[in-house]
């Protein structure tokens, strides 16, 4: 990994985040996701069932005054939320011995963040 963090620096580039949306909503029960940036990136839609992961990486150049935020339209059944997943001014309070990951928990009770993959905390419930 330090290997990857120096040529990420080298390239202009802080080393990437990583954003891992982790799906607990009943089996019957499809998490369609559908994610983008702020701008114009359009991650697509997922469909995901209980247990399966979704994840990228978020790639922010060095000294840059364009902060990343991304967001998702979760929907399963007839629940819906729309959620910023991802945003680079908060970045810092994320940070996980020099790992930048954004964990999401997404149950039937709601959505949950963590940043060490533990302790969750309930962020929102269903719109």
């Amino acid at each position: 990994m330090c290997g990857q963090q120096q040529a990420a620096a080298s390239a202009g580039l802080v080393p990437p985040r990583v954003v891992i949306i982790i799906c607990a909503v009943p089996n019957v029960q499809l998490l369609r996701i559908r994610c983008r940036l702020s701008k114009d990136t359009n991650l697509g839609e997922h469909a995901l069932v209980y247990g399966q992961e979704y994840y990228w990486e978020v790639n922010i150049p060095n000294n840059s005054m364009d902060y990343p935020r991304y967001f998702c339209g979760f929907t399963s059944g007839s629940k819906k939320q729309f959620l910023v997943v991802y945003d680079a001014k908060v970045d810092p309070l994320c940070k996980n011995n020099d790992k930048h990951e954004y964990y999401w928990f997404v149950s039937e009770e709601g959505f949950f963040f963590s940043n060490v993959g533990k302790d969750y905390r309930k962020i929102a419930g269903w719109a």
